[in-house]
């Protein structure tokens, strides 16, 4: 009997030491459940359902209006002024030049990648004017244009104004948002050198 209350309190040691062992494993290992917790805070946030896809029109961007405002040209040959929409601009107050050299930095960053590309875009809203709010996807692989931006820095993310993205879009920019804050990337530097944001 007694090698039995032994074996016992053996085995539930056993146990605990494996339990333990493992929560250490997932906690050194955090990095890679990231991803999926973004998923599932993504979907926490659109009320557990799935957004439908939005559906994209080809345009080419014919340049840079600001930091955030692009202009394209559709197949009908019509300019529309869009505004990239779940991106928040630079903050300038016109009293701190390094802001408003920043945002132009990133404008012209716009101008030399984008201006002549083909180009997808999955309009949010439209007026009758001409102007929208929408997602630019560019690229072979058709990537949302946004996640670029807050990847560098460029560009604030406003989450409240993306949750009708496609949730693993809408993961990959918390995370890109994330690694920006982190690293202070761009705006998230405590001062941006006007010469190199």
């Amino acid at each position: 009997m007694n090698v039995f209350l032994v074996l016992n309190r053996v085995l539930r040691i056993a146990v605990l030491g494996l339990g333990l062992g493992a929560l250490w494993m997932l906690w050194e290992r955090r990095e890679r459940a990231r991803p999926l917790l973004d998923l599932y805070v993504v979907w926490e946030g659109v009320g557990y359902r799935v957004p439908p896809p939005l559906e994209r029109t080809p345009v080419v961007v014919t340049r840079a209006i600001t930091e955030n405002v692009l202009q394209v040209k559709d197949t009908n040959g019509l300019a529309w002024n869009v505004g990239l929409a779940g991106l928040g601009g630079v903050f300038t107050d016109g009293q701190d030049p390094r802001w408003r050299s920043f945002a132009l930095q990133t404008r012209s960053n716009l101008m030399v990648s984008l201006v002549g590309r083909s180009a997808s875009l999955a309009i949010v809203s439209s007026q009758s004017n001409r102007t929208a709010l929408g997602f630019l996807y560019v690229g072979t692989n058709s990537q949302n244009l946004a996640v670029d931006l807050v990847t560098d820095g460029r560009l604030r993310w406003l989450e409240d104004s993306t949750r009708m993205l496609p949730l693993r879009e809408q993961a990959l920019l918390r995370a890109a948002d994330r690694r920006a804050r982190g690293e202070r990337l761009g705006l998230w530097r405590s001062t941006v050198a006007s010469t190199d944001p």
